[in-house]
């Protein structure tokens, strides 16, 4: 018999296998740090990510309630020139007939230029011993059956002379203004101080037939008016002539403020001095609620409002670049470089386009311009005082200015602007 050795492997051939592994070992456990890291940097930054969503929208929430604040306290702004014009109707002839009066509120447009101003008039001073007079040339003056009401014998009275239109929102003629002490301190504030007032919470006349729980909740403004331009505080009441008014429903002046709003966001109006439920809202019915509730306040006349927004459904400020976690996985860097590129073209402050983005957009528009031959406007709006404006309140306060400013100037531009 012949025997068959079986010969071992080669050192050489073993080192080499065990090289191999060592590599492949090594090669897997650089793979899976590598998905580890990947992993790990991926939930990072989808965190990152869900938290830039979030200050976004919330600085949209933020920019969206102060610039409708600003729309809504604009609109009594208004009110208040109708009454300017009024006032420089009796500053300029001293008298004013029944029959200029009914030619110049008339001349004023209200239902287009004052939308939700429901009527103007005119209160002047009567003394007991003028009564009489007053009286008589009043009726003289184109109203044949005109008294003073409520009856009764008092020093003074603060009677409704004037009033347009007629019905059903204006007060009857010849009404004594101090037998009410829902407008009487607000008048007589607007006499002592020189300033525009509002009234407190009242029902207009043409409303006062409906069932209590009914009748909207309306308010007065008055403008004092004195025989000089401005009146020294000695002389506001020897040189006063009387106020110029108006009267609006709470809940017609917040929808017509904001008519050509779009309605995305609800908003409640509140009256801070007496609390409780909204005096009106816009739309009717609606009630802020929910997490992302914004309250803004402003005051006028006198009077201090709150404004609580929220979000209607559909609200483009809820989802627009909201961008689940997962999705995110997916995205990874080529989402985080565009809106890093957004971010260097607005100020992170107000989320205005900033100084890069007009270097980007301006030679565009002018290029568009030369070859469409259609003018481009472009604006500059400085803020006076600001500095000054900012030491004096601090600069949280006058980081507000800018982002209401802003706000501002924004909700007056057009999308293609």
């Amino acid at each position: 018999m012949t025997a068959i050795g079986v010969r071992g492997r080669s050192p050489r051939v073993d080192r080499a296998d065990r090289v191999l592994r060592t590599r492949s070992d090594a090669l897997r456990g650089a793979a899976v740090a590598v998905v580890l890291i990947g992993v790990i940097g991926s939930v990072l930054l989808a965190r990152a990510w869900e938290s830039t969503v979030t200050r976004q929208r919330d600085e949209r929430l933020d920019r969206t309630a102060a610039s409708r604040t600003v729309t809504i306290s604009s609109a009594l702004a208004n009110y208040e020139n109708a009454l300017q014009a009024a006032r420089s109707l009796w500053l300029a002839s001293g008298s004013v007939s029944r029959q200029e009066f009914s030619i110049f509120a008339r001349s004023l447009d209200l239902t287009d230029r004052y939308p939700g101003l429901q009527g103007i008039g005119w209160r002047t001073v009567v003394t007991d011993d003028q009564t009489d007079e007053f009286v008589a040339r009043t009726r003289k003056d184109g109203t044949p059956g005109f008294i003073i009401t409520p009856p009764g014998r008092r020093p003074v009275y603060y009677v409704t002379l004037y009033s347009y239109p007629r019905l059903p929102f204006s007060d009857p003629l010849g009404a004594d203004a101090r037998a009410n002490p829902g407008i009487l301190a607000s008048l007589e504030q607007a006499r002592a101080t020189g300033k525009t007032t509002v009234s407190n919470q009242t029902t207009l006349p043409g409303d006062a037939i409906l069932p209590a729980a009914e009748r909207p909740v309306g308010f007065e403004l008055f403008m004092p008016v004195y025989d000089v331009e401005r009146p020294t505080p000695a002389q506001r009441r020897s040189r006063f002539l009387g106020w110029a008014s108006g009267q609006f429903r709470a809940g017609d002046f917040l929808t017509d403020a904001l008519t050509d709003v779009q309605r995305t966001t609800g908003v409640e109006l509140h009256d801070e001095v007496v609390g409780g439920s909204p005096i009106a809202s816009s739309p009717p019915g609606f009630r802020a609620q929910g997490p992302d509730v914004r309250e803004e306040r402003f005051t006028f006349g006198g009077r201090s409002f709150v404004l609580r927004y929220a979000p209607m459904p559909g609200n483009p400020i809820l989802t627009e670049r909201t961008v689940p976690a997962t999705l995110v996985l997916a995205m990874g860097i080529g989402a985080l470089y565009r809106e890093v590129g957004r971010l260097a073209r607005t100020d992170g402050l107000t989320g205005v386009a900033n100084r890069r983005a007009w270097d980007e957009e301006l030679p565009r528009e002018l290029a568009r311009s030369a070859r469409s031959r259609q003018p481009v406007c472009v604006a500059l709006l400085d803020l006076d005082h600001f500095k000054a404006y900012n030491d004096e309140h601090g600069h949280q306060a006058g980081d507000r200015l800018l982002k209401t400013a802003a706000a501002a100037w924004e909700g007056r531009l057009r999308k293609t602007d």
